[in-house]
């Protein structure tokens, strides 16, 4: 009888236990781990966030500062600056003896045109705190410079034969030249090359601001994406589970804004640079060169009426002011000088033979091969390649307008949602703490 019990035990104690299949088991502590990793992340996402913002941001009101400063405050000193020297000139050649009654009508005429053009520039500039102390001592010297053409004019009259003006109107009008050349127009040139140069300022800190933000974007976003790399890899690992699709949603997104943004940025700061070295500079050339122009047929109209005594020193300046001109890289600038320079040899030639109505028609007439129309086709020539400098600024500027158009809104949206999909690749993890 107790056979089959003995049997049962035998059996009972040869026969193994069932062993199951292991399971990857997470740790039932307290997810510390998984709390940290996702606040790194999320931190990151933050951190990367804010940094393209303020990179676009800053970028884009250096860029909005720089087309101010270029544009409308340097471009309206530079125009003040050449149309206070047209209007100095006109007042010399309404002094002009001989030449016709219709010439010096038409010279005067022209004077107080750039008067009107003159005093509403200075308004335009007065808008600026920065130039109010040039603005005051400009409209000072303008009162001053109106007092002393029209005693001037008065005293020279609308018609009188040729030969030098009355003396009274010659001492006026030299007056007012000594007024512009020591005060107005030095005032005028300093304003000018102020805003000229606080543009430059202003693309070199664009520039510097760009390549250092856009470099910390780049390092940033790559260790951003990198960090969450290595999580799904970690997560993977530790809990037998295939990549989370959210997570790498994340990753991607992230990938994403860390490669355009840098990009983004530093194409602005280029475009800065480019505005200011193949637009600004030449702009700057070509709107110096046109102040040059007027004060060199202002030079050539003293000369006709001074003391003869007196015209080495306006040929010198006429020389120098034709030499600044001639520095222009512009082969149809230079084509029109050497006409203007040519005529000036016939100017002096007839000067000096005491031909004063040849010489007075020569300079006041206004067909060509007359020096006011020289002047003018001059003037033309550089007004047409100060336009297309200040066109090629406009397209570096509006180019990094266009590189900078969907920042920061893209990358922020971008940023939040590989933020939710870090967060929907951990929550599932985080549930199993439960």
């Amino acid at each position: 009888m107790n056979a089959p019990r003995k049997a049962a035990a035998s059996t009972g104690a040869t026969t193994a236990p069932r062993i199951l299949p292991s399971r990857t088991v997470p740790p039932r502590t307290p997810p510390t781990r998984l709390w940290a990793q996702a606040g790194i992340a999320l931190l990151l996402l933050a951190v990367l966030a804010a940094l393209t913002s303020l990179a676009a941001l800053r970028l884009r009101a250096d860029l909005r500062d720089l087309t101010t400063t270029a544009r409308t405050r340097a471009a309206a000193a530079y125009q003040l600056h050449a149309t206070l020297a047209d209007l100095d000139a006109q007042h010399t050649a309404g002094l002009v003896p001989g030449g016709g009654i219709g010439n010096r009508q038409l010279a005067l005429t022209s004077a107080r045109l750039l008067r009107t053009q003159a005093g509403a520039l200075i308004a335009d500039l007065a808008e600026d705190g920065s130039a109010h102390a040039r603005v005051a001592v400009l409209l000072d010297v303008l009162s001053r410079y109106d007092a002393t053409t029209a005693r001037a004019d008065d005293a020279a009259g609308l018609d009188h034969p040729p030969g030098r003006p009355p003396q009274l109107a010659l001492l006026h009008t030299e007056q007012s030249g000594d007024l512009f050349d020591t005060e107005a127009l030095p005032q005028a040139d300093a304003l000018a090359r102020a805003y000229t140069d606080r543009a430059a300022d202003l693309a070199d800190r664009a520039g510097t601001a760009g390549t250092v933000l856009g470099g910390a974007t780049a390092g940033l976003g790559a260790a951003t994406v990198g960090f969450l790399v290595w999580w799904q890899r970690d997560l993977a690992r530790r809990y037998g589970r295939r990549f989370s699709p959210a997570l790498l949603g994340a990753t991607v997104l992230t990938a994403a804004v860390a490669v355009s943004a840098p990009l983004a940025v530093l194409s602005a700061a280029d475009d800065t640079r480019t505005a200011v070295s193949g637009g600004l500079r030449a702009w700057q050339d070509a709107a110096a060169a046109r102040v040059s122009a007027a004060r060199a047929a202002s030079a050539q109209a003293s000369w006709l009426v001074v003391d003869p005594s007196q015209r080495p020193a306006l040929a010198q300046q006429f020389a120098a002011d034709t030499r600044r001109i001639a520095t222009v890289p512009d082969a149809a600038v230079r084509q029109r000088l050497a006409v203007l320079t040519a005529d000036d040899r016939r100017l002096r030639a007839l000067g000096g033979a005491a031909d004063s109505a040849r010489a007075a028609d020569l300079l006041t007439g206004v067909a060509r091969r007359h020096l006011a129309f020289d002047v003018y086709d001059v003037e033309v020539h550089l007004d047409a390649r100060a336009a297309a400098r200040s066109a090629a600024f406009d397209a570096a500027t509006g180019a990094g307008r266009a590189d900078l158009a969907p920042h920061p809104a893209l990358p922020l949206a971008l940023l939040g949602a590989a933020a939710v999909g870090a967060w929907l690749g951990v929550r599932p993890r985080l549930a199993e703490y439960r």
